[in-house]
């Protein structure tokens, strides 16, 4: 199988932030989001645009891939 993924570099503070979101260490560096993450968390929406949102809906990515830019 293989999995389709946007990668969404953040910084830190915004990455604690969606760690916190989706109830994961703060600390964790990557955080894959699926539709059913966005779904029950809307407002992780704000960390994305709305291509990468589109794509999710439509089945053109399999999760969003939120990463620290270091």
């Amino acid at each position: 199988m293989i999995n389709k993924v946007i990668t969404s570099f953040q910084d830190i503070d915004k990455m604690e932030e969606i760690n916190r979101i989706t109830r994961l260490s703060l600390f964790n560096t990557d955080n894959w989001c699926d539709l059913s993450e966005f779904e029950e968390h809307e407002e992780l929406q704000n960390f994305i645009i709305e291509n990468e949102f589109d794509a999710l809906k439509n089945g053109n990515a399999d999760y969003i891939a939120f990463r620290l830019d270091c």
